[in-house]
């Protein structure tokens, strides 16, 4: 057991969690009061040296980081840098509640300083019993009539008066699948803005994946059907990037290099494939499968 205090924050997939933690981090009270911020990616894989590592470079100097795949090596340096240091760890996008490896993971903060405290988001509420030290924070979806003006300015811009009444219907319909996720809101809203036919809307409002079963750990029906209804020269490029581990930071120019080596870019007459690549990647950016 931590003698930090961990609050989870919990919510489905795209509601906000990693951006509420974000504002938390970049509140002038908050900095005021940590001295340091240590801000790590966990996803699907728990891996207590992998994390041990990460918290060790954000809070120690490069020389004073022991090289050595010790774990107790490892966070015997973590607590000793942390050592009279008021400290606000996120851990974000935590999947995995295994409360063996949470305890290991734990160790370095038994003797934390007082006002020390620990963040945890994730999309599982087994996860946050596992950590949690205080009651979870719920994260719910937007409210029924905030997101239907958002969903709408996503399907069609700023611009959204003389809407098809047919597409309007279908809208509303798809509207309470989204579940107030405002990252499905985008993604879909904005796959359905690329065309205002009524069968590709009505095709998207039919399809079987909505009605799948899902774990609470699952991406939306919503996120999927983005992707299915892609663009087959986007689809090309965005599966590519399936090779690179999870929360990898891409960088623009070198994502379009490889796309161009890789033979993935289209040929138009008069425009080089490098600039086409880089119109492939702000396409799929503007879709949201890339955030800044």
């Amino acid at each position: 057991m931590t003698s930090v205090p961990v609050l989870p924050i919990v919510g489905i997939g795209g509601v906000g969690k990693t951006t509420l933690a974000q504002d938390i981090c970049n509140n002038s009270k908050v900095i005021r009061h940590f001295k340091l911020v240590i801000w790590i990616f966990v996803s699907d894989d728990f891996d207590v040296k992998r994390l041990t590592k990460e918290a060790l470079d954000q809070s120690s100097p490069p020389e004073k980081v022991p090289k050595t795949d010790n774990l107790n090596l490892l966070q015997g340096a973590l607590a000793r840098s942390l050592s009279n240091k008021r400290f606000l760890i996120v851990l974000d996008d935590m999947w995995d509640g295994n409360e063996l490896d949470w305890k290991r993971f734990c160790a370095p903060f038994r003797n934390a300083l007082k006002g020390s405290m620990m963040l945890v988001t994730t999309r599982s509420p087994k996860v946050a019993d596992v950590v949690r030290t205080m009651d979870p924070f719920p994260l719910e979806g937007l409210k029924d009539d905030v997101f239907r003006k958002f969903f709408k300015s996503c399907v069609f811009g700023p611009n959204s008066s003389n809407i098809d009444p047919k597409l309007e219907r279908i809208g509303e319909k798809i509207l309470p699948k989204l579940r107030g996720s405002p990252l499905a809101a985008k993604t879909l809203g904005r796959l359905l803005g690329m065309s205002l036919e009524l069968a590709h809307w009505d095709r998207i409002l039919k399809s079987q994946l909505w009605e799948l079963q899902q774990k609470e750990t699952d991406i939306l029906p919503a996120l999927r059907l983005s992707y299915m209804y892609l663009p087959l020269y986007l689809k090309r490029c965005f599966s590519f990037c399936a090779v690179y581990p999870k929360d990898y930071i891409f960088k623009k120019e070198d994502l379009v290099e490889i796309w161009v080596a890789e033979g993935l870019v289209e040929h138009h007459p008069n425009i080089s494939l490098h600039h086409t690549g880089g119109q492939y990647f702000e396409e799929l950016a503007h879709l949201s499968f890339f955030s800044e």
